[in-house]
């Protein structure tokens, strides 16, 4: 695993994981397509068991209760060790992943971060994020788009005293993407909730 720090001060971990993919060209907006593993190789069931999920999830203030959003599910070669991701420029691409409030009865966020896994896939894309409109972070990236390839970017909101605004306690919520500029594939995201 590499560190790579940008020249736009937003860190990124980049994971290699070509030995589980090999190219066959590209798909629809020049997303690299592949020949999927053979069985075994990768997993492509559990973000949780690829390499890229072992970078620290961003810091919360309050109780960290955190999630994986997997809403980006178009086949196509592994990124970031799944064969099951979605990019910007596709037909099928959706911003937005509901979720159900994870934070204990009585409580409510008042932080909230995110790790977003998958690829940068054209030259300097960039993005922002927010739950239910209140903003989580923006980044800007470098292009790495090719199979087997895994980035993560982390983003963190402010801190709410008086509970994250817009945020529905005990109900949905939706994480969305927005502001995208370039094209960006997702294969995940960790939230990580700060209840208190």
């Amino acid at each position: 695993m590499n560190r790579v720090l940008l020249p736009f001060a937003a860190a990124v971990t980049v994971v290699s994981l070509w030995a589980g993919c090999s190219t066959s060209g590209t798909g629809p907006g020049g997303i690299p397509t592949a020949t999927p593993a053979p069985a075994g190789a990768l997993s492509t069931t559990t973000p949780g068991a690829t390499a890229a999920s072992k970078s620290p999830s961003p810091s919360v203030t309050g109780t960290p209760v955190s999630i994986t959003l997997d809403c980006w599910n178009v086949s196509g070669c592994y990124v970031c060790g799944s064969a099951a991701y979605d990019c910007s420029n596709l037909s099928t691409w959706s911003p937005d992943c509901s979720f159900t409030d994870p934070c204990a009865a009585g409580q409510i966020p008042r932080q909230i971060a995110v790790r977003i896994y998958g690829a940068g896939c054209s030259s300097g894309p960039s993005f922002a994020t927010d739950v239910n409109g209140t903003a989580l972070g923006a980044t800007a990236t470098s292009q790495y788009c090719f199979c087997g390839m895994c980035v993560s970017w982390p983003e963190e909101s402010a801190y709410y005293a008086a509970g994250f605004p817009a945020y529905v306690s005990g109900g949905m919520n939706t994480f969305h993407v927005t502001g995208i500029s370039g094209t960006i594939c997702i294969a995940w995201v960790d939230l990580t909730l700060g209840c208190q």
